[in-house]
């Protein structure tokens, strides 16, 4: 075990796409497109996390209406999943008819999270429920280099220091390799017990001390989007940025 009492960081690549659905998309087709991408995790080996889902209606997102999180032990098992033949006929066959593909943005960054089991694979009664947070920024350096390493240090202390006041149960940042991101260069997930939590982590001192202090000197965009995980097997839902 680390220091802590917690277990030894562990890397992982975070894969973030944002969708922007078409208007005119049935109701049934998108919980299939759902239901297809929430599936993908059973389906194609060395994903080890995934949540999707449809955007919050609190004025965050833009022209996007949904997100999917993905995370996988390393870049060869991204890649992997990129040509794997279901996670293919996924996109071919139920994704594209739906959505507006010129818009489509994927961020891809490397993290560390804590080696136990409920916190990598975010699998467990606290991680069953609650609110994806992701946040998307444009550094006026063009991103990845100390300013980045500066944001990053800055936002995976935040857990710990909100601790008494926000379930925070986990925050991953990094610097984007993808070459679709749309110009954005660092990325953020936060994972919230509910959205209460989510209320209460944007206004927070401690959050606020790093938007302010390290994060706004260095970029000049900023994307947000947050979804609430689904109940899984029964559960009922929590009740109840930068």
């Amino acid at each position: 075990m680390a220091a802590g009492g917690k277990s030894a960081c562990v890397g992982v690549i975070e894969h973030i796409v944002l969708l922007a659905v078409k208007p005119d998309a049935e109701g049934e087709a998108v919980e299939r497109m759902l239901d297809e991408l929430y599936s993908l995790q059973y389906q194609v080996p060395s994903v080890l996390a995934l949540s999707v889902g449809k955007k919050l209606d609190n004025g965050e997102g833009g022209e996007y209406t949904h997100a999917l999180v993905v995370r996988f032990p390393n870049k060869a098992a991204l890649e992997a999943y990129q040509v794997h033949p279901e996670h293919v006929r996924v996109v071919q066959e139920v994704l594209k008819p739906l959505i507006d593909t010129d818009l489509t943005l994927a961020v891809d960054y490397e993290a560390c999270v804590e080696g136990d089991i409920e916190p990598m694979f975010k699998r467990g009664d606290e991680w069953d429920v609650g609110v994806e947070h992701i946040v998307l920024l444009r550094e006026t350096d063009g991103g990845g280099g100390e300013g980045a390493e500066a944001m990053r240090e800055a936002l995976e202390a935040l857990p710990d220091a909100m601790a008494a006041d926000v379930r925070l149960l986990q925050l991953t940042a990094g610097a984007n390799f993808s070459q679709r991101s749309k110009g954005y260069t660092f990325a953020l997930l936060a994972r919230l017990g509910s959205e209460e939590d989510l209320a209460l982590y944007g206004p927070h001192p401690e959050h606020q001390k790093v938007v302010v202090g390290v994060i706004k000197p260095r970029v000049d965009g900023r994307l947000a989007l947050d979804f609430a995980l689904q109940p899984v097997e029964g559960k009922q839902d929590a009740s109840g940025a930068i």
